[in-house]
């Protein structure tokens, strides 16, 4: 037999209980008994663990990306059924004791991209109201921000109400925030001058953080605090360490960033930190 009759996916499982002999699924199965052979030689082999951490992470995946059962097994490879079991999204399916340690990994290690959501699903607003707050704090005011994502002022200033958003929406504002959070708004007529301190003072009043506040990687997580200079030492190595990368080894910062196993943004965030530091400290000093 050199395949599956259904066409459907080659996986590990398909090789021991469809009997596939294709290459993919051979070379899989190969690969799955050489790893287990080795953890039962190291003491560590575990087939069987805790649903409830994968429970906890179906819920927190439901409730932020508003990814269903179906969309969750496309995208891991587990098999639908499995994860409505193990979610308990079904009253007449009992949810079970333990699950395969390979289905567990799976699921724990996935969390949708950004391209991965539907452009019309609805998110959780946390991410959004962040970096809408954060840019407000540096005095970019709804209006100027409205026209860079060419919508209407009313749509921004409802969006900051709303605990959901279409996935969209929260793409356009990622890439706003993106481009603008180390940007200073105009400040060129009186007009201008005026509006940033209205909104600046309307951030400080709400106790808004700024974009240096937020990492990258949790500032869409509800859970997440702001960082309120407690990197200082972390700030200070990736900017010495990055330093020496681009003045010895010539590269850029992205190249910097990658060998640090940072992303660039979130590099770029950290030597700006350092560097407010280092000047506040000098003009303390004087």
């Amino acid at each position: 037999m050199s395949g599956r009759a259904d066409g459907s996916d080659h996986s590990r499982r398909t090789s021991r209980k469809h009997g596939c002999c294709c290459p993919a699924c051979l070379k899989l199965h190969k690969q799955y008994e050489v790893r287990k052979a080795q953890l039962k030689q190291e003491g560590r082999w575990q087939p069987f663990t805790d649903p409830a951490p994968v429970r906890e992470h179906l819920e927190r995946l439901r409730r932020e990306t508003g990814f269903g059962p179906r969309a969750i097994a496309d995208l891991t490879g587990v098999g639908y059924f499995t994860i409505v079991r193990v979610a308990g999204w079904h009253k007449h399916l009992r949810g079970p004791s333990k699950i395969h340690t390979w289905r567990a990994e799976r699921i724990l290690a996935f969390w949708p991209t950004h391209n991965q959501i539907p452009k019309r699903m609805l998110v959780s607003a946390t991410g959004t109201h962040r970096r809408i707050q954060a840019l407000m704090v540096k005095g970019w005011c709804l209006a100027w921000l409205s026209r860079e994502m060419g919508t209407d002022r009313s749509v921004l200033s409802w969006t900051l109400k709303l605990p959901q958003v279409e996935a969209r929406t929260a793409q356009r504002v990622r890439a706003l925030y993106d481009r603008l959070w180390n940007q200073e708004p105009p400040q060129q007529t009186r007009q201008e001058r005026r509006a940033v301190n209205m909104t600046r003072a309307r951030a400080r009043a709400a106790k808004w953080m700024p974009p240096l506040a937020w990492d990258d990687d949790s500032i869409d997580d509800p859970e997440a605090v702001p960082d309120r200079g407690a990197r200082e030492t972390r700030d200070q190595a990736l900017t010495e360490d990055s330093d020496w990368l681009m003045a010895v080894e010539g590269f850029d910062l992205v190249q910097a960033a990658e060998r640090l196993g940072v992303s660039h943004v979130y590099l770029a965030k950290a030597r700006s930190r350092w560097a407010q530091k280092l000047s506040d400290e000098v003009t303390d000093a004087c």
